[in-house]
């Protein structure tokens, strides 16, 4: 039946659904690391998943998991694969890396624009006017 499933779904929409259902099902292993600084920010951005993200929304959770605040489930299965597994499965050739512009986009447009943890230190808000 699973195979079904996966059949009817791209492979990024699966893999996201995966991913959400089992980090929203174990949310609570985030107490093993109470001390440490990412878990509030991890915690947010898992309840926050929603049941349909864009594509641009899932590639970037796909970025979490390999190396931000979901990099803890990293390793964690679901019984069948790992995280990592499904993530680099659901990105295939695309990779991982999102552009600026695409940051850019999930900062205004996506509820979760602001719980995913940008590596760049700048983002240049296009939408702003030019100060002068």
């Amino acid at each position: 039946m699973e195979k079904t499933e996966s059949a009817n779904q791209n492979p990024l929409e699966f893999g996201y659904q995966k991913i959400r259902d089992w980090y929203q099902k174990n949310v609570a292993q985030l107490d093993n690391y109470e001390n440490r600084e990412w878990v509030k920010p991890s915690r947010r951005l898992i309840l926050a998943l929603p049941p349909k993200a864009t594509e641009l929304e899932m590639r970037a959770i796909m970025r979490e998991v390999r190396t931000g605040l979901l990099e803890w489930g990293y390793s964690r299965s679901d019984g069948e694969k790992s995280m990592n597994e499904y993530a680099r499965e659901a990105v295939g050739g695309q990779g991982y890396d999102l552009s600026r512009e695409e940051e850019n986009s999930l900062r205004r447009e996506s509820p979760l624009g602001l719980l995913l943890n940008w590596r760049s230190s700048e983002i240049i808000e296009e939408s702003q006017p030019p100060s002068g």
